[in-house]
């Protein structure tokens, strides 16, 4: 295999190829890998597990013992996520250092759509929250932060839009709500009388609404920059030493040039409960705020970030209704049916629609 190859599967690996990849990234400049071994488990989504090595005695002793491997194969002919994540590693994530995980490979295939990523593997240094176990609250400051640094060093950024394109344009926003609305009717069939009427009536009502109210707040073209789009807890790395080492962000599958309250939204109205999200919401977006000003951001207002913030609950309506859609395990989904309406209660989100 070279370099440019895709592999799928643990035992396609060879020490050679490996030697080629980590020479290409500048992490193994002399020396050669001897042994490889590991494997991969299943996620929703692909495959993911650690590979440890082992070099020749002329290896210097900073070459990696371990590395994360994610990688998958499909019947698809394309997956514009693994697609998507590919890119990010190979073009966005080389400004973000700091924020993210390095990357020895990636690669992308279609027809049909498979891929694989080579990342560092932090799990010495780093740790993650245990799902279902709620963020303590200096894990929330920390994810907000590294989420500030990543959504100011692209605010604005003057390669979005040219040699950095969205993922999603009004165009295809548009076909996004369709599917949505295709995907609507059997969630509130499925769901029946567990969903209130209440409850019901605001689907239906808030769904044409959220396209307009999305294309409308895009409507000046600025406070564009590139947004996670599943900053969820669980996706942030934190660091043993918050001195000596930063919090990162990885899966960076669904990424997309967007606002950047869409990440905020996502990590405190869709996944902390009522208590919780009381106690920190407004003192964490108001961190944000200062963040990103602190970083050079000066044409963003705090009624700016609020109401973007409002208007991105409304968008976590739908979010279980796609993962309904996509097989997500209910036990995953049903929390964000609960909190993303809870959320949209708290912060009178009703008030946005017509």
């Amino acid at each position: 295999m070279t370099v440019t190859q895709v592999f799928t599967t643990v035992e396609q690996l060879s020490p050679a190829w490996l030697t080629d990849c980590l020479r290409s990234s500048g992490t193994l400049p002399y020396g050669r890998v001897l042994t490889i071994d590991g494997q991969t488990d299943a996620t929703i989504r692909s495959r993911v597990g650690s590979l440890r090595l082992r070099y020749s005695a002329d290896a210097p002793l900073s070459a990696p013992l371990r590395l994360f491997l994610k990688n998958g194969a499909g019947s698809d002919a394309s997956n514009d996520d693994w697609q998507g994540e590919v890119q990010f590693y190979q073009t966005l994530a080389p400004a973000l250092v700091s924020q993210t995980v390095r990357c020895h490979a990636a690669a992308y295939a279609p027809e049909p759509a498979r891929f694989h990523l080579l990342l560092d593997d932090l799990s010495d240094t780093h740790t993650r929250p245990t799902w279902p176990l709620p963020p303590t609250s200096q894990q929330l400051e920390q994810a907000i932060d590294c989420l500030a640094s990543i959504h100011a060093h692209w605010w604005n950024h003057p390669s979005l839009g040219r040699e950095v394109l969205p993922r999603f344009t009004e165009t295809s926003l548009a076909a996004w709500l369709s599917v949505w609305e295709q995907q609507l009717t059997p969630y509130l069939v499925f769901l029946g009388d567990r969903l209130s009427p209440r409850r019901r009536a605001i689907y239906e009502s808030a769904l044409p609404q959220v396209l307009a109210l999305l294309l409308q707040r895009r409507g000046g073209g600025r406070h564009y920059t590139i947004a996670h789009q599943d900053a969820h807890i669980y996706n942030f790395l934190f660091p043993g030493d918050p001195a000596t080492d930063t919090t990162r962000l990885v899966d960076w599958a669904t990424w997309d040039v967007e606002l950047g309250a869409r990440d905020l939204a996502y990590l405190l109205a869709l996944h902390l409960f009522p208590e919780q999200r009381a106690l920190v919401e407004k003192p964490l977006l108001r961190r944000y705020h200062a963040q990103l000003i602190r970083l050079g951001v000066d044409d963003y207002g705090w009624d700016d970030l609020w109401a973007d913030y409002r208007l991105f609950v409304i968008w976590n309506l739908f979010v279980p209704v796609e993962q309904l859609a996509w097989h997500v395990p209910a036990r995953i989904w049903w929390w964000h049916v609960e909190r993303s309406f809870l959320a949209f209660d708290d912060l009178d989100c009703v008030d946005l629609l017509h």
